[in-house]
């Protein structure tokens, strides 16, 4: 367990704990209920007194880390000595009462990926330990898993500093994962990454001082557990509020932002605390907002009841001068924003989409977990991991994949009868390539069309395109298919980045060729108004990280000859579209294809799915063939074949 691998994983789960070994032997089980290698599990031990070594120890998995402080620590303190021992990419805290649904790491993995960003999160189950004879319950909302979808930080994190009202989650470390450059730059100008009692909450505030965006992958990852030793500055009972403000007592002589009023609950300041350290700390990026405390104060009375605190909007007003020596506060803006407070209350509650909401809550609560749930958080996540493949499955008929594509199927038949002739004929001439199970690579996936017929075939496709509007397309029709991978990049030479030209006329029409843009390749009459930064991967690449495809489709719109420039090695079946009036790029790809091993050749021109040589060729025979063909336009595909 303590020997550590040289090669670093690519995601560190880092779970900080003191004296929770009862809880944090199930939260460990469900870390490690994972199929990938590529990722660590760091249990970073502040200093307990209890059987934690022990129970870390009883596994004996070379993916899992013990590591102890030695001397008892702040929270903040256990999370930065946790970080400093982790050695992923991306990092994920979670509590020692919490869990990991089976296989979300190596799901994650594959998300982030297919899809760049520098900050991920998710929804997440909740799950109460039992208590006191009281029966372990759950929440889950049984909402669809959707898409990858992204964010806008600033905009959801200035809009709560403006109106304390939530217009979205924002992400942090904890129940988020965070690539480890951006805590790493957090760090370089704040002198370490967690500050203030909260070291969730202030990374909320901190991550948007360098991430513009974050990605909602669309599925939980994480189960957040309540068990009757947390200390969340969320205090939903009794006991939980003791255990809050024993942790609290242990940042000694921390003192709470010098803006905030001290006398009232502690754990009523802790949020407000968080964030105006944050605005601090990058007054950069905060310098165009300014914290609305007559909002703040609107804010803690409207959840004094859930959150149990000790205040009341009475107390507020008869306190205000006091208030008024550590920041301004104006009766009639905070009776403003107690009154929208309601509002928006009232309002959530009633709206149709609202009710919808409260009535899947009802659904689901009355549905599984019923009876209670397990009596471990172990056992929880197996059977609600089972219970969402059972609901999928019985959901498969009536999901909105399933009637997206008979809608498109529909107007396939009635409107374009030609488009249903032309896939049964592909259907044929595509079998003898590829047999079920078999991966492909369609490369230039646009909006699915050639994805949509290889997976009718059985096949694993992993789908290229580096256009998000064809992505979501592709995702909405063939989203449901667990054989497809979606990849958002574009395909080249070497990773990184390079200008994507899109057509005006075609949304879904894309070159990276600016030879193709300026020459009109697909047709004289488009035009290329729009650019977009893309990140772009080699075919190498794919290879190691899915395995080599039987096939590989290859349209990139005059792109051909940078994507094969990207490929050291044969491929058994191998696909590229050329056009005549570009047939020097041709050229060049076909001469690259020969050098990595014996090939034969063969091509179809234009729409139709028909061989034009009866038997494979070498090179010679093919390229005669094109050049002598009286047809300037002519264009179709070149295919190549390894022995």
């Amino acid at each position: 367990m303590d020997s550590r691998q040289q090669q670093k994983p690519f995601i560190s789960v880092i779970i900080p704990t003191r004296e929770r070994a009862d809880t944090l032997l199930f939260t460990i089980k469900t870390a490690l209920d994972q199929k990938s290698d590529d990722y660590e599990v760091v249990v970073s031990d502040n200093f307990s007194q209890d059987n934690t070594r022990k129970v870390v120890e009883s596994f004996n998995d070379p993916r899992l880390v013990y590591v102890n402080s030695g001397r008892r620590l702040s929270m903040c303190d256990n999370y930065e000595f946790g970080l400093e021992h982790a050695r992923g990419e991306y990092i994920i805290f979670i509590g020692d009462d919490d869990a990991i649904m089976p296989g979300a790491i190596d799901t994650l993995r594959l998300t982030i990926k297919s899809n760049s960003s520098l900050v991920y999160f998710w929804s997440y189950p909740v799950y109460t330990w039992p208590k006191n004879g009281t029966k372990a319950s759950a929440y889950y909302y049984a909402s669809p898993n959707h898409l990858p979808r992204k964010i806008n930080l600033k905009k959801i994190a200035y809009r709560f500093i403006a109106l304390m009202r939530e217009s979205g989650q924002l992400p942090s470390v904890y129940h988020g994962a965070v690539a480890k450059s951006v805590l790493d730059m957090i760090r370089k100008q704040a002198g370490r990454v967690f500050h203030s009692t909260q070291p969730d909450l202030f990374t909320a505030y901190a991550i948007p001082a360098f991430c513009d965006t974050a990605i909602n992958v669309g599925y939980a990852v994480t189960v957040q557990g309540r068990s009757p030793k947390a200390n969340s500055a969320v205090a939903y009972d009794k006991s939980s509020r003791v255990n809050t403000e024993k942790m609290l007592q242990e940042y000694k002589d921390y003192k709470l932002h010098p803006s905030l009023f001290p006398n009232i609950d502690p754990l009523a300041n802790v949020l407000q605390d968080a964030i105006l350290v944050a605005m601090d700390k990058f007054g950069q990026f905060y310098r165009d907002i300014h914290f609305n405390y007559n909002a703040m104060w609107a804010f803690i009375v409207a959840q004094a009841g859930y959150f149990k605190w000790n205040i009341s909007m009475q107390e507020i007003i008869q306190k205000r001068k006091k208030i008024r020596q550590y920041h301004s506060f104006s009766i009639l803006q905070f009776l403003k924003y107690c009154l929208i407070n309601k509002i928006v209350a009232f309002y959530s509650y009633r709206n149709p989409i609202a009710l919808y909401r409260s009535f899947s809550r009802k659904i689901m609560k009355s549905g599984v977990f019923d009876n209670g749930a397990p009596d471990n958080i172990y056992d929880f996540v197996k059977q609600l991991a089972d219970y969402q493949k059972s609901a999928l499955l019985q959901k498969r008929r009536l999901n909105r994949h399933f009637i997206a594509r008979s809608i498109l199927s529909l107007k396939k038949k009635l409107l374009h009868p030609e488009t249903v002739k032309q896939e049964k004929s592909e259907m044929i001439f595509y079998s003898q390539f590829l047999k079920r199970g078999d991966l492909c690579f369609d490369v230039g996936a646009n909006i699915g069309n050639k994805t949509n017929i290889f997976l009718k075939l059985g096949a694993k496709v992993v789908a290229v395109e580096p256009q998000e509007l064809a992505c979501r397309k592709i995702n909405e029709l063939y989203g449901d298919n667990k054989n497809l991978s979606v990849i958002n990049k574009g395909l080249a030479d070497k990773p990184g980045f390079l200008e994507l030209l899109i057509g005006e006329d075609r949304s879904v029409l894309a070159t990276m060729s600016e030879k193709w843009q300026k020459e009109n390749g697909f047709s004289k009459n488009d035009t290329w108004n729009k650019i977009e930064k893309v990140p772009v991967t080699t075919l190498d690449s794919l290879i190691t990280e899915y395995g080599l495809p039987k096939f590989c489709k290859i349209d990139v719109e005059g792109f051909e000859e940078q994507v094969l420039r990207g490929l050291s090695r044969s491929i058994p079946y191998l696909s590229f579209e050329f056009h005549k009036s570009f047939f020097d790029e041709a050229k060049k790809c076909i001469d690259h294809l020969a050098r990595l091993g014996p090939a034969r050749f063969n091509a179809c021109f234009g729409t139709p799915m028909e061989f034009v040589f009866k038997q494979w060729v070498g090179i010679d025979e093919l390229l005669l063939k094109i050049e002598h063909s009286e047809d300037k336009d002519l264009w179709g595909d070149i295919y190549a074949k390894y022995n």
